[in-house]
């Protein structure tokens, strides 16, 4: 069955989101096509099948909603924590708290747990290693590393140091590109369908400004 409301995909990250308030159950297709020097040379499809209940009820807002993963990157037009998004220079550290809430409970008033899980070629292995597992290092880290779980709220901080190596480069006709993505996946523990919610952060990396002659 079509899902009833549309589903869109982001052109850039690959980020599929829909909202629906019919329940039942659908099936997706994601097809991921690999093109080397524009020649088409590998393809994968991947069925996703997505079951949305609607009897879900909570104690406090009548319905189960998705933990809310916060915005841990400052908007310089706003000067407030509400982007998804940082611009930084090579040489730059990096240091953002990963926020995640869910207030909803049982119906006996227990607090829900949240489950975070991410993902990322610039993680360092078991999300602690900083030089060794990612693309390109220095690597990225999480602590606590993922995944964690905590009733009703629970914080990651991330850390990465940058460096010009991470600001892309060129192999061949391919291109790799100097904006890095990080995924983060949360859930809670509610009903038989967890109420789930994904949020990619990403951080482009841009030329340190020469410093002025002396």
């Amino acid at each position: 069955n079509p899902l009833p409301d549309p589903v869109v995909l982001n052109s850039a990250t690959g980020e599929c989101s829909f909202i629906s308030t019919t329940g039942g159950y659908y099936a997706m297709v994601i097809a991921v096509s690999s093109y080397k020097c524009g020649i088409l040379v590998s393809e994968i499809r991947r069925e996703i099948n997505v079951l949305i209940s609607n009897n879900c009820p909570s104690i406090l807002t009548g319905q189960n909603l998705p933990p809310v993963v916060l915005a841990p990157f400052i908007d310089p037009a706003t000067s407030l924590y509400t982007s998804y998004a940082d611009t930084v220079f090579a040489g730059d550290t990096v240091n953002a708290d990963i926020s995640v809430s869910d207030f909803d409970s049982f119906l006996n008033g227990a607090a829900q747990s949240i489950t975070i899980n991410s993902f990322g070629l610039q993680y360092g292995n078991n999300f602690t290693d900083t030089l060794a597992g990612c693309l390109i290092p220095p690597c990225a880290t999480l602590f606590p590393p993922s995944p964690i779980t905590a009733p009703i709220a629970a914080t990651q901080n991330f850390h990465w140091r940058t460096t010009p190596a991470h600001l892309g480069y060129s192999l061949s006709c391919v291109q790799f590109s100097n904006t890095h993505y990080f995924i983060n996946r949360v859930n809670d523990n509610y009903c038989p369908a967890n109420a789930s919610n994904s949020r990619i952060f990403s951080i482009t990396v841009l030329p340190a400004i020469p410093a002025p002659p002396i």
